[in-house]
């Protein structure tokens, strides 16, 4: 969400926004490269990002809300939530809350950000950081898989029984 980026980056020249990942330069506005708190670091090898996550104080998920990503699960999601970092994201899809647990705030514009960005900053302690890695265990490929064959034995089990 470049609009909602440009407020936060404006009203937070103290904080330093770190983006990483492939990007096209062609999307990203000219401005970014001319704001001295944005650094765009590009693709890293999987096996980095533990060691780059680790010097985030916060990470962020300021995706727009639209048709698409209302219905997109981001695994960095968790990923960041293992970490046991601080995550503030965008409110764009709201069935993200059931997940979360009340460990992420969903931010709807900047000024929100800012409040749970600084929140975060300021108000971090080892009881959140232990919920948030929680969460990220419930949310691992082996517990979703666990479900879905518990709810798939289930299923056949039913059938089964009334045939």
């Amino acid at each position: 969400d470049y609009p909602l980026l440009e407020k936060l980056f404006k009203a937070n020249p103290d904080k330093n926004f770190v983006f990483v990942g492939p990007y096209h330069e062609e999307s990203i506005p000219d401005w970014w490269y001319q704001t001295s708190n944005v650094h765009l670091i590009g693709r890293l090898p999987f096996e980095d990002l533990p060691s780059v996550l680790k010097g985030f104080d916060v990470a962020i998920i300021p995706f727009k809300k639209d048709e698409v990503s209302n219905t997109i699960f981001p695994l960095k999601l968790f990923e960041y939530l293992g970490s046991g970092k601080p995550v503030v994201i965008s409110n764009f899809n709201k069935d993200l809350k059931e997940f979360t647990h009340d460990t992420v705030p969903f931010c709807i514009d900047a000024e929100d950000f800012t409040l749970n960005i600084t929140e975060a900053l300021n108000h971090d302690n080892e009881d959140k950081v232990k919920a948030r890695i929680a969460v990220a265990e419930e949310n691992t490929w082996e517990r979703r898989m666990k479900e879905f064959s518990n709810l798939l034995s289930e299923y056949l089990n039913k059938k089964k029984s009334s045939l």
